[in-house]
């Protein structure tokens, strides 16, 4: 069980006095970051939204899923949070989602996981409210995909990620049951099938509802239309900005967004389980016109993802940051 909320006098120092970061079995053992009698903000380290979750924490200041609604439950069981691991409370703690993919691995944005250690972060798994219990994990390796970077070649879109995919191994792999089952990913012969306009798909996450909004304890979803790469590349959109590697979908009020990163974006065929499509990946504010949700194209990336899954130390194979 997760102990009570640090209250927000004090906080720094707590986090620091809290001592190593460990995690036995399934019981989350908090601990302190490396660091002296205090930790302070511009201390910080790691990905970009891992920091920003740490210093919203540190400064006990208020914490994203646009136009969604709360998961039923017994779905989306493979929705992962990835949270920082020195921060006691799930909600506070959380800076990026993920889906569960083998019971040992999480897939995940590269955005989320650059610059971070193994011991900076713990995976929750098996629960689509992060105020409740759940099993929780420490990590074993990350891996960021070896092309990862940053473009800022595009005045239009910006700074944003490219071959934006990670993956995250935990020592003891979780226990299926029925709250928590892994997600097959989208074979290329399915994903042509989804490549219509308007085609519903689904973003799940603990994210903000509103930018510059906090995270939410509970799971939200919202189905979003699929949207062309021509669409997503005309000059009002993000203008060229869209690789073969993207996936976009979205619309006026429907959209992911800050702390979803990470997250599945899912298809369910007719008759058919649910498969993963895309990773939350990034976009010009959230759910706003022409301005779609941009997410990794699972298909792009599947031989890499299998292949690192495999042989996760064979630099050949599974080549990495």
């Amino acid at each position: 069980m997760m102990p009570d909320i640090i209250p927000p006098r004090g906080r720094a120092s707590i986090a620091c006095k809290l001592g190593e970061v460990a995690l036995v079995c399934s019981t989350l053992l908090l601990t302190r970051p490396a660091c002296g009698d205090e930790l302070t903000a511009d201390q910080l380290k790691g990905s970009a939204p891992y920091i920003e979750t740490a210093r919203r924490y540190l400064q006990s200041s208020e914490q994203k899923i646009i136009g969604g609604n709360p998961v039923s439950p017994g779905t989306h069981k493979w929705q992962t949070s990835l949270q920082i691991s020195w921060v006691p409370s799930g909600v506070d703690a959380h800076f990026c989602g993920g889906s569960l993919i083998a019971p040992d691995w999480i897939l995940t944005a590269g955005h989320c996981m650059e610059d971070l250690k193994p011991t900076d972060v713990r995976v929750v798994a098996g629960t689509p409210d992060l105020g409740k219990r759940a099993q929780a994990r420490s990590v074993r390796r990350i891996i960021v995909h070896e092309k990862y970077a940053t473009d800022n070649s595009n005045v239009v879109a910006g700074p944003h990620p490219v071959n934006d995919v990670a993956l995250v191994q935990v020592f003891k792999p979780f226990e299926m049951n029925a709250q928590l089952q892994q997600i097959p990913l989208i074979d290329t012969p399915l994903e042509a099938t989804i490549a219509q306009p308007n085609r519903e798909l689904t973003a799940t996450g603990f994210g903000a509802t509103k930018v510059g909004g906090k995270p939410v304890a509970g799971l939200l979803s919202v189905d979003v239309p699929f949207v062309s790469r021509e669409t997503c590349n005309r000059p009002q959109s993000y203008d060229h900005a869209i690789t073969d590697g993207m996936i976009c979908a979205g619309e006026v009020n429907k959209d992911s967004c800050q702390g979803d990163s990470g997250g599945p974006l899912t298809y369910h065929p007719l008759n058919d389980d649910v498969v993963q499509v895309g990773i939350v990946g990034w976009g010009d504010k959230c759910g706003v016109q022409n301005k779609y949700g941009v997410h990794t194209r699972v298909t792009s990336y599947r031989n890499w993802i299998v292949a690192c899954m495999v042989s996760p130390g064979d630099l050949a194979k599974c080549p990495r940051k």
